[in-house]
């Protein structure tokens, strides 16, 4: 291993242990001391690849390991399906939240102690690339207007922040929509609901 290679190494550890502290013990909760025990990484090394504890914290959270799940659900935007695969849809987004179960609680953590500084940079960043693939897989279905009076990007935004919203409940505070603990229902229920509305007639 060549010292690039272990340099990666080192801010890959020092970053896996402080996701897990963080995670667990909050940000003010974790000191420098201790990502170094859950490491095995030095404080003198720490610091050699971070500036401090805020640092590691926000790269964190704007690495972005989220995404190659997001990049799943705009691939499905442009299957034959849509707009009617949104259940396939909404299992990707529960797959990618439940595969970053320590990241999204970082989320969390980023809200109550940073006011949401760090996470509202990400969304801020990701949302207008979402709005444009929207809006093209509207298009290149024909399909301009979903409903009189509704705007098709931002109908999906909803539908895509309830969804992240509901699987992030669930997997934070273990508060589940259905007796058996799994998704298949509620993802049934919520897709019949957002095509096809609540009323009839």
């Amino acid at each position: 291993m060549n010292q690039a290679e272990k340099s990666i190494a080192a801010r890959d550890e020092i970053s896996s242990a402080a996701m897990r502290l963080f995670a667990r013990k909050g940000f003010k909760g974790t000191t420098i001391r201790d990502i170094s025990r859950e490491s095995g990484r030095s404080m003198g090394c720490i610091y050699h690849h971070f500036s401090g504890k805020e640092e590691i914290f926000a790269t964190l959270i704007m690495r972005l390991e989220i995404l190659p799940g997001l990049e799943k659900v705009a691939f499905l935007l442009f299957a034959p399906g849509f707009p009617e695969n949104l259940q396939d849809i909404a299992f990707e987004i529960a797959h990618t939240i439940a595969d970053q179960k320590d990241r999204v609680k970082l989320w969390y953590v980023d809200a109550l102690e940073f006011d949401g500084k760090y996470a509202r940079q990400v969304i801020q960043a990701a949302w207008p690339a979402m709005d444009i693939a929207i809006k093209a897989a509207f298009a290149n279905k024909g399909l301009l207007s979903v409903s009189e009076g509704l705007e098709p990007g931002m109908a999906m935004r909803i539908i895509i922040s309830s969804f992240m919203g509901i699987f992030m409940q669930q997997e934070i505070l273990g508060v589940y929509f259905t007796d058996d603990n799994t998704n298949n229902q509620l993802i049934k229920q919520a897709s019949k609901l957002f095509l096809h509305g609540l009323l009839t007639g």
